[in-house]
């Protein structure tokens, strides 16, 4: 295994696995980490975010649609996972988090000047707001970690990545549908200078069908 080491001022030339294996990552986890527990304990609202969905996540692990259909169903599949832990908003909320801060990382890593991504990095975790919200919004982390995930997908030009992790946003936040259809219809007008393979757009298709058929998964209706 590679060791650990103090990424130089041009971060952009690593690798995936040597930035996860960097000294600068594991300390922004840290911090990021410390952050959330001080929110957590400090903020005196309830835990939402795994607790408020699991009845709505056993009804579409069932098949079923689910009796409340007002929010859309994101937040719940993506509970899915910990619904059998004690505290399903615990482990909800610090996985998603914790996905949310690698990708944020991984975002910054394409800034090549030392000074921004150190102002990058200190901004983002001065942001008290966000980290008191993790714990008393109900969807705020899901939101959250995959908006870097669609970001940093979109950076790389990981397109396959992007389609679903942005099919998930608006699985989260409905709002994101109209910026799904946007980046689809945008992949396939620039599909030849992309170089876009057809499983994007097939796969893309599937997802508007199956949204469609499926009331269960369809946070529009």
């Amino acid at each position: 295994m590679q060791a650990m080491k103090k990424l130089d001022m041009n971060n952009s030339k690593y690798s995936f696995s040597q930035i996860l294996l960097s000294i600068d990552f594991y300390v922004f986890l840290f911090l990021c980490n410390v952050l959330l527990s001080l929110a957590w304990i400090i903020n005196d609202l309830p835990a939402v975010a795994g607790t408020n969905w699991a009845s709505k996540s056993k009804e579409i692990l069932s098949f079923n649609i689910p009796s409340d259909n007002y929010y859309p169903p994101g937040p719940a599949m993506l509970s899915i996972p910990f619904r059998n832990f004690k505290d399903i908003s615990f482990m909800s909320t610090y996985f998603w988090a914790n996905v949310g801060f690698v990708f944020f990382f991984l975002i910054t890593d394409q800034i090549k000047n030392l000074y921004w991504i150190r102002v990058t990095l200190i901004t983002f975790l001065l942001n008290v707001y966000l980290f008191w919200n993790f714990k008393s919004s109900q969807d705020t982390v899901y939101e959250f970690a995959f908006v870097m995930i669609s970001v940093y997908a979109l950076i790389k030009r990981k397109f396959l990545l992007a389609i679903i992790s942005l099919f998930l946003l608006f699985q989260v936040r409905s709002g994101y549908w109209i910026l799904f259809i946007l980046v689809v219809f945008i992949f396939l007008y620039k599909r030849k200078s992309l170089n876009l393979k057809k499983n994007i757009f097939i796969v893309s298709f599937a997802m508007f069908l199956f949204i469609i058929k499926m009331p269960i998964l369809n946070p529009i209706i």
